[in-house]
């Protein structure tokens, strides 16, 4: 063998040394550490523009999925900012047609692994009816919940159902609208739990029953005075025996605005049961704006 053949050998010995191919034993390159994320982390991440969610113990970059989602892009909205196991699951679950093919498609949007501990905090963290109220708009929308408190913001745009009934429950305590709209809905609920981000000062009875404007729902007001909130900008009504502010309804009202607007300042009960009958989500949703009764 020639020095030059020689030279050329031991050259590319080393080089397969240095990659750890040749030599006593192989070396593996350094497994790389998998990047944890907290629900906190993907609650930032909440809307089809940049849409972060847990599946299964695990955290997925959507965005991309979104306008490629076989199913329509508002399964995948529905999703962004929450742990969207529930909604992944019965949809895709073992079993389901298509289901291999589903989890192999989501795989390719993993980007780490999701710390369940992260969602404890929620649990220690008291907020007192008042300051539920403070955030009361779709921008900044917190409801109450069975005795708990939830961020519902990244919600109303991404909520399957539409944003009007997100919003109606925004700065008051929403439990009969979500009871009457989701019951004991498995999927709703594990959405819902992933906004937690308290509970409610004094438990679930601390709100005293409190409407849309914080007023405890047990003061009386007379005909006269509901009268007196008779337009589209400041609009009472009565239904039965109660008083309600529906104002933040008509822009929200699937119906149409002018159904609400035409109980403005009235007895609106024939109105309301003539359209709702006796629909548990209409009255659900009603009882969201109650702000007292009718003397």
């Amino acid at each position: 063998m020639t020095a030059r053949a020689i030279r050329l050998l031991a050259s590319a010995s080393a080089a397969l040394l240095s990659i750890g191919i040749l030599g006593p034993v192989a070396v593996a390159p350094a497994a790389q550490a998998d990047t944890t994320y907290t629900l906190q982390d993907v609650q930032k991440h909440g809307t089809a523009a940049d849409c972060w969610s847990i599946v299964n113990g695990s955290v997925y970059n959507l965005t991309a999925w979104i306008p490629r989602h076989e199913g329509g892009q508002r399964v995948i909205i529905g999703m962004c900012g929450i742990d969207g196991s529930a909604s992944f699951t019965g949809a895709h679950g073992p079993g389901r047609e298509g289901a291999g093919e589903a989890s192999r498609a989501l795989s390719r949007f993993r980007i780490g692994a999701y710390d369940a501990s992260s969602a404890n905090f929620a649990a220690t963290t008291n907020y007192p009816i008042a300051d539920v109220a403070k955030h009361g708009s779709a921008n900044d929308c917190w409801s109450v919940v069975s005795g708990k408190v939830y961020n519902l913001t990244n919600w109303v745009s991404t909520h399957p159902g539409g944003p009007g009934v997100i919003t109606a429950m925004c700065g008051k305590d929403g439990t009969a609208m979500y009871t009457g709209k989701h019951g004991s809905s498995t999927s709703a609920g594990a959405a819902l739990n992933s906004m937690q981000i308290g509970v409610l000062a004094g438990g679930s009875g601390a709100t005293g029953n409190t409407g849309s404007t914080g007023t405890s729902s047990s003061k009386k007001y007379t005909m006269k005075q509901v009268r007196r909130h008779g337009t589209a900008a400041d609009c009472w009504t009565v239904v039965g025996k109660s008083v309600y502010n529906v104002t933040a309804w008509i822009p929200q009202h699937p119906g149409g605005q002018a159904t609400i607007i035409a109980m403005c300042g009235t007895n609106g009960t024939t109105l309301f049961r003539s359209k709702h009958g006796s629909s548990s989500s209409a009255k659900a949703t009603l009882a969201g704006f109650k702000v007292g009764k009718v003397r």
